[in-house]
């Protein structure tokens, strides 16, 4: 067995979770994985085999005050991008599955996430964190004692490297 031996990561983890990250002011990006427990407790809640739903997002826009659907075709999918039209956008999904009725259950929701702006910010002033050179000799003065307190020709010290 060779000593660095590389090893794939696993397609999932056993949990029910959605996560969202932003990719840029118009773009987020998803991924999820839903438990075997999960599904087991889905098909006994509603006596419905998970085969005879659909996959599906729901995506609430917090700024817009609504949300819509998407539907996933490919049960397969665990992840999606997706264009959220405007920058400055707050929003969060939820994971899910679409009922024969065409009711939505939702399994987990994501955190909630807002696109940054795709222009450069109207505040134009600096902000400069004052340290007063007193404090600041201190700071310095406490970080090289410590260091030195066994003295530099001690083995193992940082300054004989």
């Amino acid at each position: 067995m060779n000593k660095y031996e590389t090893r794939d990561l696993p397609h999932s983890y056993g949990d029910t979770k959605i996560a969202l990250l932003i990719r840029d002011p118009l773009w987020v990006f998803a991924y999820w994985e839903v438990s075997d427990y999960k599904k087991h407790g889905f098909e006994s809640n509603f006596r419905i085999e998970w085969s005879e739903t659909n996959p599906a997002l729901k995506v609430v826009n917090l700024t817009e005050n609504n949300f819509y659907y998407i539907n996933i075709f490919d049960e397969f999918t665990d992840n999606w991008h997706l264009e959220v039209g405007s920058p400055k956008t707050t929003l969060f999904l939820e994971f899910g599955r679409i009922l024969p009725n065409n009711s939505f259950v939702s399994l987990c929701r994501s955190n909630t996430v807002t696109t940054p702006a795709n222009t450069i910010s109207e505040d134009s002033h600096e902000y400069f964190s004052i340290v007063h050179k007193k404090r600041f000799d201190d700071i310095i003065y406490d970080r090289i004692t410590k260091e030195l307190q066994y003295g530099i020709s001690t083995p193992g010290s940082r300054f004989l490297k």
